[in-house]
C-alpha cells in the first residue's frame, strides 16, 4: 500500500507540474492513495457504475439507498456497493441492484448528462492558435514513441527540465523536516510504533536468549568459564573450548543484531503522506 501511494503520488505530482490529465487503474486503494485523485470511474461486471468527483461518490450512492457504515472509508464503500456485500448496506426500496441497474441508474443521473453535455459543448481551446506547433506532429508509434512522435515546439515546463534546482544541503534539510512534520502530526502512531518495535526485538532477542547464558550447558559455555576459572592457562584453550567460544559469541551477537534490526527496522514506517 505504501509503495502505490508513493507512485500515485508522483504521478498526480507530476501531472501537475505538466498540466496533464493521468488515467489509473487500481484494485483495492487505500484510503490515503484514494484521496489523491480528483474523479474516479466505478466499474461493475465491465458497466459505468459511477464516474466523476470523488467528493460526491458517497452522496451519489446515498441517493440510490446504500449507506455508507461508519467503520468504512469512501475507498472500500465504493468497491463493495457493486458486491453481494452491498446488500447489507442498502437501505432503499426495492433489491439490492445488479450490475445492468446500477449502469441503467448512473445513464439517467445528473452526472452522466453533465458529462455528456460537456462533450457536446465546443472546446473553450483555441487549435488555430497551436496550428503551427501541431504541424510538425507525427502520428504515434507506440513501439517506438521517442523516434516517432517528434514535437519540437511542445510546451514542457522549465521546472521540470531543470535537475537539481535546489543545493544538496537544502534538499537534505527539507526532506528531513518535512518528515519530522509527518511524524509529529500522529504522535499516539509514534509512541505506539516505538512500543512495538521495542517489544518485537526483545521477542526476537529472547530466542537467542539461551545461546548466549553464562555459563550454560546448553551452548556449552561451561567449557570457557572452566578456562576461565582456571587462570586462562596457555595451552588449555584447546578446540572444545574454542567452539564453546564461538556459540557463546554467535548466541550474544544474535541476539544483539536481531534486537537492533527490529527498532531500526521499526523506523522506517512513518506516518501516511499527506501533504499535498
Amino acid at each position: 500500500a505504501a509503495v502505490t501511494y508513493d507512485i500515485c503520488s508522483s504521478i498526480v505530482k507530476f501531472a501537475k507540474a505538466a498540466g496533464t490529465t493521468r488515467l489509473v487503474s487500481l484494485l483495492q486503494p487505500g484510503p490515503e492513495t484514494f484521496s489523491l485523485f480528483d474523479e474516479v470511474i466505478l466499474l461493475a461486471e465491465g458497466r459505468v457504475a459511477y464516474a466523476g468527483p470523488v467528493d460526491k461518490v458517497a452522496a451519489y450512492f446515498d441517493a440510490l439507498g446504500y449507506r455508507q457504515p461508519d467503520t468504512m472509508d469512501v475507498a472500500d464503500f465504493i468497491q463493495s456497493v457493486a458486491t453481494p456485500d452491498g446488500a447489507a448496506m442498502f437501505h432503499g426500496e426495492g433489491e439490492h441492484y445488479t450490475s445492468q441497474r446500477f449502469a441503467e441508474a448512473f445513464r439517467n443521473s445528473e452526472r452522466h448528462r453533465a458529462i455528456l453535455a460537456e462533450q457536446a459543448a465546443t472546446p473553450s481551446c483555441d487549435w488555430g492558435k497551436h496550428a503551427g506547433l501541431l504541424a510538425d506532429v507525427a502520428p504515434m508509434d507506440e513501439e517506438n514513441p521517442r523516434r516517432s512522435y517528434h514535437r519540437p515546439h511542445a510546451a514542457v515546463p522549465k521546472e521540470l527540465k531543470r535537475r537539481y534546482a535546489n543545493p544538496f544541503w537544502t534538499s537534505v534539510s527539507l526532506n528531513v523536516r518535512r518528515n519530522l512534520t509527518l511524524l509529529g502530526r500522529d504522535r499516539e502512531f509514534l509512541i505506539g510504533k516505538c512500543v512495538e518495535n521495542f517489544g518485537m526485538g526483545i521477542g526476537m532477542a529472547m530466542i537467542f536468549l539461551q545461546s548466549a547464558a553464562f555459563p550454560s550447558g546448553i551452548n556449552g559455555s561451561v567449557e570457557v568459564a572452566e578456562y576461565f576459572d582456571g587462570g586462562c592457562v596457555e595451552g588449555s584453550f584447546d578446540a572444545e573450548v574454542s567452539k564453546s567460544y564461538n556459540k557463546l559469541l554467535a548466541g550474544t551477537y544474535s541476539s544483539i543484531f536481531l534486537t537492533t534490526f527490529h527498532i531500526l527496522l521499526g523506523t522506517l514506517t512513518s506516518t501516511p503522506d499527506e501533504v499535498d
